[in-house]
């Protein structure tokens, strides 16, 4: 998709589920800032023809927003997934009550990042 206006970030986002339309979750997109694609401009997308007002394909749909708001909810999703990493760190150390303490024997905490593997 390199036809993606600088300064946008295009999405495939759902538009129904098993046939069924969910408006409410359209809504709720649109409140974070996404808005339809207009298939005029990218003709070249859509099959000769194509009437629909947004980008329709297998049940989604395609949506842009600015950049800068992206951004910020991708730093938004790591900071609370680090959040959720560090608390559960901190779980590891804590021990019930009226047990012995992991003074002794502290927890092993491996960290490794690594590529994900899809077979076909």
């Amino acid at each position: 998709m390199d036809q993606i206006p600088e300064g946008s970030s295009y999405e495939w986002k759902r538009w129904s589920n098993v046939g069924a339309q969910d408006p409410f979750y359209i809504a709720s997109m649109r409140d974070q800032g996404w808005e339809p694609v207009d298939p005029k401009r990218h003709p070249n997308w859509v099959p000769p023809g194509y009437n629909d007002p947004y980008i329709l394909k297998g049940g989604m749909i395609l949506m842009e927003r600015p950049m800068e708001l992206t951004e910020e909810a991708q730093r938004e999703a790591r900071q609370a997934a680090q959040a959720q990493i560090s608390f559960q760190e901190q779980r590891l150390g804590i021990t019930p009550k009226d047990t012995l303490s992991r003074d002794l024997v502290k927890p092993k905490i491996v960290k490794e990042i690594g590529r994900m593997v899809v077979e076909d």
